[in-house]
C-alpha cells in the first residue's frame, strides 16, 4: 500500500503503473484529488469510497492525506541487469549505493534525493536496511515509481563488481580529508553512504576508491545521511552540468 497525494499520483503518472485499486477518503476534494480520480479514470483502475478513519487504519497512519492505493510488488532489479540497463541509458551513470539505512524516513528521503538529481539506480542490502513500506513511499515523494532498485546481500562483493564494471566508487565519510567536490565525478560513479550513527562498515569502507567528505563551517561536525546525500548529489550533477560553485 501507498498513501499521501503526492505519491499516488505519481504512481497514476507512471508507465509502468503499479496500482490495482485507489481508496478515498469520504469528501476528500480538491484539485489534486480530481487529477487523480481522472487519472485513475483513463486507466480503468476501480476507485472506492471509505471513511477517513478507515484509512487511518489500512495506513497505519493520519497523515495519508484522504487517498491510498493498493500496489502490486515493486519489480527489484538483479544486479547484473542494474548495470546493463543503466549503461545503456547513460555512458557514465551514477548508482547510490546505502550500506545499513534503517530508518525508513531517511531511506525515503535519500530515494527522493537520488531520483531528483538524475540517479540512474539504486543498489540496498536485503539486510540491516529499511524495507520499501508505504512510510518509506510517503518520504520518498513519488521517487519510488522512477527509481531502478535492486537488493544485494553483499554490499564488498556488489561494490567489487560494479568496479570490474568500470565504476568509480566513493565513499562518504565526515572524517574523509578529501571535500566531495575535489573528485571527478565526470566518470561512471557509484556513491556510497552509510548508515545513522556509525557511517560506511569496515569493510565496505575499505572496499572504495575515495573516501570524500563534506567540508562544515559550523560546530557541528556531521550531517544527517540525507542531508548529506542531497548535497554531495548536488555536486554530481553541478560537475556533469557545468554549472559554478555556489
Amino acid at each position: 500500500m501507498i498513501y499521501g497525494i503526492q505519491p499516488v499520483r505519481e504512481a497514476l503518472r507512471s508507465k509502468d503503473s503499479r496500482i490495482q485499486k485507489l481508496l478515498l477518503g469520504e469528501g476528500r476534494g480538491g484539485t489534486p484529488m480530481e487529477e487523480i480520480l481522472a487519472m485513475a479514470g483513463q486507466r480503468g483502475i476501480p476507485i472506492q469510497r471509505r471513511l477517513r478513519t478507515d484509512l487511518d487504519l489500512l495506513t497505519g497512519t493520519r497523515s495519508h492525506q484522504g487517498v491510498a492505493a493498493l500496489i502490486a510488488r515493486r519489480h527489484l532489479w538483479g544486479l547484473e541487469d542494474l548495470v546493463r540497463e543503466v549503461r545503456e541509458e547513460h555512458p557514465s551513470p551514477v548508482l547510490v549505493l546505502l550500506d545499513s539505512i534503517v530508518d525508513p524516513r531517511n531511506l525515503g528521503a535519500l530515494l527522493r534525493s537520488a531520483e531528483a538529481f538524475g540517479v540512474q539506480g539504486v543498489i540496498l542490502t536485503t539486510w540491516r536496511s529499511a524495507p520499501l513500506s508505504p512510510v518509506v513511499a510517503k518520504t520518498a515523494a513519488g521517487a519510488l515509481e522512477y527509481l531502478k532498485i535492486s537488493q544485494v546481500t553483499n554490499l564488498s562483493e556488489a561494490i567489487r563488481y560494479l568496479k570490474e564494471e568500470g565504476f568509480w566508487v566513493a565513499g562518504a565519510e565526515a572524517s574523509a580529508p578529501s571535500p566531495c567536490d575535489s573528485w571527478d565525478f565526470s566518470r561512471a560513479t557509484a556513491l556510497v553512504l552509510g548508515g545513522e550513527g556509525k557511517g560506511l562498515r569496515l569493510r565496505v569502507r575499505n572496499s572504495c576508491d575515495v573516501l570524500l567528505s563534506i567540508p562544515l563551517r559550523g560546530r557541528v561536525s556531521s550531517l544527517n545521511v540525507g542531508v548529506a546525500a542531497g548535497i554531495i548529489l548536488y555536486e554530481i550533477w553541478r560537475q556533469r552540468s557545468g554549472q559554478k560553485k555556489c
